[in-house]
């Protein structure tokens, strides 16, 4: 078995150039230039993703394609799902041509139970407003209490047979038993609402959107990109030629359990890098900018559990704040970097602090419990071989010792006393 791996090891580096040589053409033609990716936006769920996706589906957008792209929604995703019958059992009929699209739609304050209000990411109505598609849009940010459950106490008031509620993922996993869960009933997937994904749905969904838009080479042009990033974002840009390539010969009888073998090792593998040359140069970083690792660098069992891989910066006068990076999403995904309290006993964003000047330039991140505040690092998922090469050649060593200056020129000079006590 030792030798079969090797070989196919082997075979598969070979592949792997071809697809490197492949990428470098595409990159002379300029096929890999993407609007998104060059302004950041690539990870935004409510100005990129949600924003792009209620445009196509709004019947009045400026793609000027009427109902086309809503009634291949309808068409490609939600009939599929559905089949003729609504999550209460009744048929599911939608007046594609007099509807309206809106983002970030507001349902009221939450209760105290957290079981009503909020803010529904994308919201299509009948123009009666008796029917409704409703969509909860996840990248990688994780779930609220009572979130879907919220969502769907909200969609009630249409009837029975007048709405779907649809859990969008990257992968088109389950939503947490937290969001589906109140104090007096659990909501049920395929009933009460449906998973869909970007990585199966959503693509090809806009792949025959792309299509029907032939004739409007802007909104085409645009779509394709917006494609692109989907499959990058759920690690399917592998080009078709190379991927067909490999599969084949990975599929065949002498190939198929030694590729299972690699298969099952692969997050060990990634662990075992971060643990490692990750471990190497973060504690160049630490060492050079005179701070401590809080703890010593954790040799993480599964950095691709949520919450798990993190590290963080501190020095001994800061007392209350560390420097954290973290994945907040599982699978090496959500990457960010901000002010983290150091103690468990001194959590919660208290005014003294947030609203300080010293943090006045990140009134606009995000915070927590855990975080004064965090933001997005400029790469946010780890699921591509380009970014462990980035890693090894060191551009994200790069990265992360500038965002860890960043913060520390903050922590360092603050107009207020750093130790205060929460």
């Amino acid at each position: 078995m030792e030798e079969k791996i090797k070989d196919i090891v082997n075979q598969v580096l070979l592949i792997s150039q071809k697809e490197k040589i492949l990428k470098q053409e595409k990159f002379k033609r300029g096929d890999c230039f993407n609007i998104f990716e060059i302004m950041r936006a690539q990870h935004d769920e409510v100005t990129t993703h949600s924003a792009m996706l209620a445009s196509l589906l709004n019947p009045n957008g400026s793609h000027g394609a009427g109902c086309v792209f809503l009634d291949l929604f309808m068409e490609h995703v939600v009939t599929p799902l559905v089949k003729g019958e609504s999550s209460n059992g009744n048929s599911f009929s939608f007046d594609m041509a007099n509807s309206k699209t809106k983002v970030e739609y507001q349902i009221g304050d939450k209760t105290n139970d957290f079981e009503e209000g909020g803010r529904i990411d994308i919201l299509i109505e009948n123009e009666d407003s008796k029917k409704a598609i409703i969509i909860e849009n996840k990248i990688y940010a994780g779930d609220q209490k009572k979130q879907l459950y919220r969502y769907y106490k909200f969609a009630e008031k249409y009837g029975l047979g007048n709405y779907i509620l649809l859990y969008l993922t990257l992968d088109g996993h389950e939503p947490s038993e937290e969001s589906i869960k109140s104090d007096s009933k659990t909501l049920e997937k395929n009933k009460d609402f449906y998973c869909i994904s970007y990585a199966d749905d959503i693509a090809k969904w806009i792949g025959s959107c792309r299509e029907k838009a032939a004739a409007r080479p802007v909104v085409r042009e645009t779509m394709t990109q917006y494609l692109d990033l989907i499959l990058k974002l759920t690690n399917q840009n592998m080009e078709n030629t190379t991927k067909e390539e490999l599969v084949k010969y990975l599929a065949k009888r002498e190939n198929y359990d030694a590729a299972f073998k690699i298969h099952e090792v692969y997050d060990a593998v990634r662990n075992e890098i971060l643990n490692t040359e990750l471990e190497r140069q973060v504690i160049e970083i630490a060492e050079k900018e005179g701070m401590i690792l809080q703890p010593e660098f954790p040799k993480n069992e599964n950095w691709c559990k949520a919450y798990e891989g993190q590290f963080s910066f501190y020095k001994p006068e800061w007392e209350t704040f560390c420097i954290c990076f973290e994945f907040m999403s599982d699978g090496l995904k959500n990457f960010n970097y901000g002010i983290k309290y150091r103690n468990e006993n001194l959590l919660g964003t208290k005014p003294e602090v947030i609203n300080n000047k010293a943090f006045s330039n990140y009134a606009s991140c995000r915070s927590s419990k855990w975080y004064v505040f965090y933001k997005p690092f400029p790469i946010q998922d780890w699921n591509d071989e380009t970014i462990f090469e980035k890693l090894f050649n060191g551009k994200i060593k790069e990265l992360i010792e500038e965002k860890v200056k960043e913060l520390k020129d903050l922590l360092d000079n603050p107009p207020f006393d750093i130790k205060i006590k929460l």
